[in-house]
């Protein structure tokens, strides 16, 4: 059985992963942005 002390140990890590995920996924999110904004402004041949 899981005590109480371990439970909570191992929601910290699942939230801490789950947070570094968004924050990976919105980075990504703002690279590609920027990338699309780069691309529209080299087609001024």
């Amino acid at each position: 059985m899981i005590t109480t002390h371990w439970l909570h140990v191992a929601l910290s890590w699942a939230s801490a992963l789950g947070l570094f995920a968004v924050l990976g996924g919105m980075a990504l999110a703002r690279h590609r942005a920027a990338k699309r904004a780069l691309d529209a402004l080299e087609r001024r041949t």
